[in-house]
């Protein structure tokens, strides 16, 4: 499948890179205060994350689009091998890495941990745990999150045509931002306080839908000879 190259992407992804790691820069150890503070104001982490978010759900939906517009079909299988291939064999080769470590009494991280990492849910820790906070895992928060996203929308992309996606994708929108709401107002039980941490995968479903929508726009604009209201019109 021939895939016309988005070099703006490239430019995303360097605008997310330079937020998270400014982010990052400002809780460093030894970084002089006033610059901590000014790296802070700068750089807004969180943003950098759904930037990236938002890529994967447009380059996802963007890559699907294309080969059903060539081949009238999604494969799922070679979907889910392009993704395995890219993304397990380093992730678990790092997985193991700590393996060997707790084997050797070097590190040390509870089942509720390791569950997380070897289900791709190391998103929803256990906040009274505390178990997100440390700096060997706690980070792949976001990669299970993208790995959830890669497992779930495929399966419903191919279930639903355009209007379909698009009033999916939309109801997703306002569900997330609903969710998002419900824990500002502390509207929920406090038992549900796994589903509501602030790594939870619906605080972020709104930036991928985002991301798959703005897809969906693109390739009907192309179709539609790049004018947006034949774009429009082709989407509707």
């Amino acid at each position: 499948m021939k895939v016309q190259q988005l070099p703006s992407v490239n430019g995303w992804r360097a605008i997310s890179i330079l937020l998270v790691l400014g982010y990052h820069t400002s809780m460093m150890h030894g970084v002089p205060l006033n610059l901590s503070r000014l790296f802070s104001a700068l750089f807004d982490g969180n943003l950098g994350v759904r930037f990236f978010f938002t890529i994967s759900g447009f380059l996802i939906t963007w890559l699907m689009l294309k080969e059903e517009a060539e081949f009238g079909c999604v494969s799922l299988k070679n979907f889910y091998i392009r993704r395995i291939l890219r993304i397990w064999p380093v992730y678990f080769s790092y997985v193991a890495l700590l393996g060997v470590l707790q084997a050797f009494g070097l590190l040390v991280q509870d089942p509720f941990v390791w569950r997380g990492l070897l289900t791709f849910t190391r998103n929803f820790f256990d906040i009274m745990l505390e178990t997100y906070a440390d700096g060997v895992s706690g980070h792949c928060w976001s990669l299970s999150i993208e790995e959830q996203f890669y497992f779930f929308w495929p399966f419903i992309f191919l279930l639903l045509k355009t209007k379909g996606r698009i009033w999916f994708l939309i109801a997703t929108i306002l569900f997330s931002n609903g969710f998002g709401t419900i824990d500002n107002l502390g509207l929920h039980d406090r038992h549900a306080h796994i589903l509501f941490g602030k790594c939870s995968t619906f605080y972020y479903m709104d930036c991928l839908s985002w991301g798959c929508l703005g897809a969906i726009w693109l390739t009907a604009v192309d179709g539609g000879g790049a004018n947006w209201k034949n774009g429009l019109r082709n989407i509707l």
